[in-house]
Order: structure tokens, then C-alpha cells, then sequence
């Protein structure tokens, strides 16, 4: 990964950052998105959940099978990168995540495999 990308990845998770912390906390936030990083390991991952935010497919109570969720139309792989992410304030019930695998005659509707969150906002 380019330096550069990273580093505009980082500034712009900090700017998310700054503007869910001005919201009324106790409106509820959910931040969905092809962040083109993986999940647990970048800094754009770690700065959103410093505003207190939590990955739903963690707090899932049941999950799908995990696949990389960038598949650029070749073969799913199982337990990949998921670089498209769900995130939601804390108090919210995450009943189940997933990655939505549908194809239709083996062409996909994206590149990129939707990640799917069942929520009860608290």
C-alpha cells in the first residue's frame, strides 16, 4: 500500500472522527463504507474506534462465514480482508452480520462482496 494512501486514509478517518464526536451523543451513529483497509489492522480502523464506535461484525451475536469482501470478480476467498466495514455506537445490538455472497450465473453485482448488519439501535 502506497505511503500516500494510507496517509489520506488516516486524515480522513480523523475527520470523521472529529465529526462524530460534535453529534449529540445521544443520537445514534452508524458509519458503513468501502474503506479499502482492512479491519483490525490500519490506523484508519483504530482512530474510528477511539470515538467510541463498535466493528458490528465483533459485537455480532451470529455471523456469516467470513470472505475477503474485495473480490474484483475472481474466486471468493475465505476468510479474507474485510475492507468493507459496518460501525456503530456502543448500547447497539448487533443481532448478526454478514457477507452477502450472491451471485446470479456466476457474475457478481460488484467487485466488492456488501457486508450486512441486523441492528437495534440503543
Amino acid at each position: 500500500m502506497s505511503t500516500m494512501w494510507a496517509s489520506t486514509r488516516e486524515r480522513s478517518a480523523q475527520f470523521l472522527a472529529q465529526k462524530i464526536a460534535a453529534f449529540d451523543p445521544a443520537l445514534p451513529v452508524v458509519v458503513t463504507g468501502d474503506f479499502n483497509a482492512a479491519a483490525h489492522d490500519n490506523q484508519a480502523y483504530d482512530t474510528l474506534l477511539t470515538t467510541g464506535l463498535v466493528d458490528t461484525w465483533d459485537a455480532a451475536a451470529e455471523r456469516s462465514a467470513l470472505y475477503a469482501t474485495f473480490h474484483g470478480y475472481r474466486p471468493l476467498v475465505p476468510d479474507g480482508d474485510r475492507i468493507d466495514w459496518i460501525l456503530a455506537t456502543p448500547g447497539t445490538t448487533v443481532h448478526r452480520a454478514a457477507v452477502n455472497t450472491y451471485e446470479k450465473n456466476g457474475q457478481f453485482p460488484s467487485d466488492h462482496l456488501p457486508v450486512q448488519a441486523t441492528l437495534t439501535l440503543g
